[in-house]
């Protein structure tokens, strides 16, 4: 027996991704709560849209790419610009693909053509000084289909998952001054297989792409359980917080030192929360667990539960949603950073004996815009009100943000 030995990442199955973080609940960190309150992604100073003009080479095949491309040595002063986020399709590089049930190329899993179109992206940027001393992501929302980055010459890591957003540490390779990133975009890769559905098959940068910043000690993800009681009365806000420490084992002992230094004991993080509802008041405040001190590359959870007399509910018909606020304090009692996490009460059950029938509506979309790009939120936007339109103004309820990859949509 004969087994296939892929010679490339978007041919082989058991590749996803190299150099990925780990997927987490969509998460920005602000400076202060008044930032995370208006829940504007330009209201942190932590954050960096690279949305904009890109230099662009388009080749029909991987193998006919510029030689060292990467390279800061590398002159594409000739190259065209083009705008990110959009599809390379709309702006004339090759041709806009619409299949039903068929696939777009020859059937032969996992492999895709040879003829795998590319479009390679470069761009410049330089980090804020604020930034200094920070940890560095980069994140994008959105490419088709597959895709290599790297920074200032050196392989960041890979990703493939046209609508999954991908995010990488960039702090190894990032530096003060002028940064170069480049991105190597396939419009073919085994997930095409995965990913044929009735629609245009676009390709390219299509959603944002940014960067953010964090501190050593991070709140790298959250999870949010609201639990109803039988009465559907009360509740019971579940809220739990991985920590993790992206420091160094030498720049970890040195802050860890420092933290008790300053705080005349045991070095600590703490978590605390605000649950407010939509008239700004606090409903539960409290802590996230134990002051916790953690080890450079270490990463630790904290969870608690807070009962909630009374909340107003989110239904489809009355989206009610409350705003919690968490803050990560250092030993000193330092502010690192806040994230914000809306929140609904809901409980969606199928009782025995029950057998009423009930209508759900679903909000479907491949984000298809007949001009340049798959994302654009005013688009989305002028979509949303002519639903609204149709429906009495009751489609905020049926329109969510969506998302692929199980993560909410961000703001502006």
């Amino acid at each position: 027996m004969i087994l296939y030995q892929p010679q490339h990442d978007w041919e082989d199955t058991q590749i996803l991704q190299r150099n990925r973080e780990p997927a987490h609940a969509t998460l920005l960190p602000y400076a202060d709560e008044a930032g995370a309150l208006s829940g504007q992604r330009g209201a942190s100073p932590y954050f960096k849209l690279l949305n904009g003009h890109w230099q662009f080479c388009y080749v029909p095949t991987p193998i006919e790419a510029p030689d060292h491309f990467e390279s800061e040595r590398f002159d594409a002063s000739g190259w065209d610009k083009v705008s990110v986020p959009s599809n390379w399709q709309m702006l004339g590089y090759g041709r806009p693909n619409y299949t039903n049930v068929r696939y777009p190329f020859p059937v032969d899993p996992p492999r895709v053509p040879q003829d795998n179109p590319c479009g390679i992206y470069r761009r410049t940027f330089a980090l804020p000084e604020e930034w200094d001393g920070k940890q560095v992501f980069l994140e994008f929302e959105g490419v088709n289909s597959a895709f290599y980055v790297w920074l200032n010459g050196q392989m960041v890591g890979y990703s493939q998952g046209a609508h999954v957003p991908a995010e990488f540490r960039l702090t190894p390779y990032v530096r003060s001054g002028e940064n170069l990133l480049v991105v190597q975009v396939f419009q073919w890769s085994d997930g095409a297989y995965l990913e044929d559905q009735d629609m245009w098959r676009l390709n390219g940068i299509f959603r944002d792409v940014y960067l953010f910043a964090t501190p050593a000690v991070h709140m790298r993800d959250v999870r949010v359980v609201t639990g109803l009681d039988e009465r559907y009365a009360d509740a019971t806000l579940n809220v739990s917080v991985a920590l993790r420490n992206y420091g160094s084992s030498a720049l970890g002992s040195l802050i860890k030192a420092l933290h008790e230094l300053k705080s005349g004991g045991s070095a600590g993080y703490r978590v605390s929360a605000r649950l407010l509802d939509a008239a700004g008041a606090a409903v539960v405040e409290g802590e996230i667990g134990e002051s916790i001190s953690l080890d450079a590359g270490a990463e630790a959870t904290l969870a608690a539960s807070f009962p909630v007399k009374g909340p107003a509910k989110w239904s489809a018909e009355e989206p009610n949603l409350y705003v919690l606020l968490l803050t990560l304090t250092d030993a000193a009692g330092a502010v690192q950073e806040v994230v914000r996490v809306n929140v609904g009460f809901r409980k969606v059950e199928i009782r025995q004996g029950d057998d009423s029938r009930r209508r759900v509506d679903e909000a479907a979309q491949h984000q298809h815009r007949p001009h340049i790009t798959l994302s654009e939120r005013p688009a989305l936007a002028r979509s949303v009100r002519s639903l609204r339109s149709l429906r009495g103004g009751r489609s905020r309820s049926r329109m969510p943000r969506l998302r692929h990859g199980g993560r909410s949509g961000s703001d502006q």
